[in-house]
């Protein structure tokens, strides 16, 4: 989708960038990404977060993630 946009329209600092990933992605697959990104310490701004905040949060429960889940009710934007 990058490649179809205006090019005055693609992201170009990196806190842009990882803003549209996660809003892309979360739209992509319905679920809410934010708090995810956040409990892995990836920068995510407030506005990219409010904007799929309606989605429902998605958050893997394997093991190398198990951990997480506590700090999931700290994380803005979860449902």
């Amino acid at each position: 989708e990058y490649e179809a946009m205006p090019e005055a329209q693609q992201p170009k600092t990196d806190q842009e960038k990882r803003d549209q990933w996660m809003i892309r992605f979360s739209k992509a697959i319905g679920r809410n990404l934010g708090p995810f990104y956040t409990a892995w310490g990836i920068p995510i701004s407030t506005s990219a977060k409010d904007s799929v905040k309606d989605l429902p949060t998605w958050m893997p429960t394997t093991e190398q993630t198990l951990g997480i889940e506590t700090n999931l009710a700290k994380a803005p934007g979860t449902k």
